[in-house]
């Protein structure tokens, strides 16, 4: 998992295959990690459905997938373009809490306000935290104090 690493951060996808290819044929079985480093090689490599199938590689093996996992999948439904997929992104949201797995709170808000956003039929701007009366540094009338 380490090298499988390395290969990911450098994004050396055909060495990373190939290491994937040599643990499968040495009989080097995946554990959580691996299969994460799997869909992160997907997903970079603009082949989200791989990664989906990995992902239920994963939970078929009866592993919990780690958080980097969920985040990324559920990512790529909230930058669908032109609408997100909010009602998949928050289905991997219940998935993500049932496996007992961290949700972190940007993670909650942003499927919260995409499923909000299809609902009403308004654009859903990923990981937009500003409303119109704020600024970089907060609410304008915060600004107004200082």
């Amino acid at each position: 998992n380490a090298l499988l690493s390395t290969c990911v951060r450098a994004r050396e996808f055909s060495s990373a295959r190939r290491l994937l290819n040599r643990m499968e044929a040495e009989g080097v079985g995946h554990n959580a990690t691996t299969y994460e480093h799997r869909v992160a090689l997907h997903m970079m490599s603009g082949e989200p459905q791989g990664a989906f199938v990995v992902y239920r590689e994963c939970k078929d093996a009866e592993l919990a997938p780690p958080q980097g996992m969920y985040h990324a999948l559920i990512n790529h439904h909230l930058r669908r373009k032109p609408r997100p997929n909010a009602a998949a992104a928050a289905e991997l949201l219940e998935e993500m809490k049932a496996d007992h797995t961290r949700v972190n709170m940007n993670l909650q808000r942003n499927v919260a306000d995409a499923v909000a956003a299809v609902a009403e039929d308004r654009e859903f701007v990923f990981g937009n935290r500003r409303g119109p009366q704020e600024g970089a540094r907060g609410p304008a009338s915060n600004l107004a104090r200082a």
